[in-house]
């Protein structure tokens, strides 16, 4: 009896559980892989005179061939947003650092109370400082670091296709001089014994 369940379109000898959101090929358990993509959206609001925006972010789940997978990482990689990043920071510093300087001549010329004094509210703008610089530092270190994350990426994928062309085809794993008292899983290709019927690895009903 054969299965005429849909197979993997990397894997024929196995049973597909899904297919690429990217691609639209069928994939088996092996293949899929799931990345959350961030969603942001900002909303204004306006109260008399003041104007208010309100931004919020939201995540899709998106299932994935492996190939589409790196390219999706890869993209992120090579995406502008780590510059955006920098930039935001320098502004950030800049204007931290104007609080901070404005905030400084103010203590020094203030006559009211000892009690009252303003200075110890300094680390207020030294905080920001410091996040600004974080910030920036974040940035350049993500930047100078994508290319070596991104070549690691384009490797593992041709790792993948490496062992997909290494893997017998379905009617090579078939064929054999000797019966074998083993089967595979279709879900997860595992060697399983023929008397059994469930998976020890991935645990589904064979």
């Amino acid at each position: 009896m054969t299965n005429s369940n849909p197979k993997c379109s990397y894997h024929p000898n196995r049973d597909a559980v899904t297919k690429c959101e990217m691609c639209g090929k069928l994939i088996c358990v092996e293949c899929k892989n799931v990345y959350q993509q961030q969603h942001s959206h900002t909303t204004s609001s306006s109260f008399d005179s003041d104007s208010l925006s309100h931004t919020t972010y939201s995540y899709t789940r998106h299932e994935v061939c492996t190939p589409c997978f790196y390219e999706r990482k890869i993209k992120g990689l090579e995406s502008p947003g780590n510059y955006c990043v920098i930039i935001f920071g320098i502004i950030f510093t800049g204007i931290a650092s104007f609080m901070t300087y404005m905030f400084i001549n103010f203590a020094a010329n203030w006559g009211g109370p000892a009690m009252f004094s303003p200075l110890p509210f300094i680390f207020i703008p030294i905080i920001f400082i410091i996040i600004g610089i974080g910030m920036i530092l974040g940035g350049v270190r993500s930047r100078l670091t994508a290319p070596q994350k991104v070549e690691a990426l384009k490797l593992k994928k041709e790792e993948f296709f490496k062992n997909l062309s290494s893997t017998p085809s379905i009617t090579q794993a078939t064929v054999s001089s000797a019966p074998s008292r083993y089967k595979t899983c279709p879900y997860c290709g595992d060697k399983v014994d023929k008397d059994e019927k469930i998976c020890d690895k991935c645990g589904a009903e064979i």
